[in-house]
């Protein structure tokens, strides 16, 4: 439709679609957007080595890194506690610790009530439950019913 006018929203900068043929020399030669993410979310950039490793597989490195920045304070975003946080529980996930998960994933629902990570962190639970062979805990958890396999529902029979 070519009344619409799709918009990309940053922070408090919006940049429509006609806007775009004027806006490439800032967006890649000046690399506004980079500069807008650095001023309004700094914890990605904080967050940048430690995740990483995560990314990479290391996850013995990822856990030192996530350990330096217990202590950090919270920034302008008040979203890097809670992503640090989300972070460090997936990197527990990866490494198969499962007890941990389950017993984390909990606390950090009840500290941050209104996460945009809880779909994923319901995942990451239901996950770690069927893993260790709790399949009736998995289905009550895992989020809409889907399956592990993301098509279908859960079964109530375990595997």
């Amino acid at each position: 439709d070519i009344s619409v006018n799709s918009k990309v929203q940053i922070d408090q900068l919006s940049v429509g679609r006609w806007d775009f043929p004027f806006w490439l020399r800032a967006y890649y030669d000046e690399d506004l957007f980079q500069r807008i993410k650095d001023h309004s979310l700094p914890f990605l950039k904080t967050l940048r080595p430690a995740r990483l490793n995560q990314a990479l597989g290391k996850y013995e490195q990822a856990d030192s890194g996530f350990r330096t920045l217990e202590d950090a304070p919270e920034d302008v975003s008040g979203l890097f506690h809670e992503e640090r946080d989300y972070f460090k529980i997936l990197n527990m996930f990866y490494q198969r610790r499962d007890a941990e998960v389950r017993r984390r994933v909990p606390r950090y629902l009840e500290k941050y009530p209104d996460s945009r990570r809880k779909s994923m962190l319901n995942y990451l639970l239901a996950h770690s439950l069927e893993r260790n062979r709790k399949h009736q805990e998995a289905i009550r958890v895992y989020p809409a019913g889907a399956n592990f396999e993301g098509r279908g529902q859960l079964t109530t029979a375990g595997p």
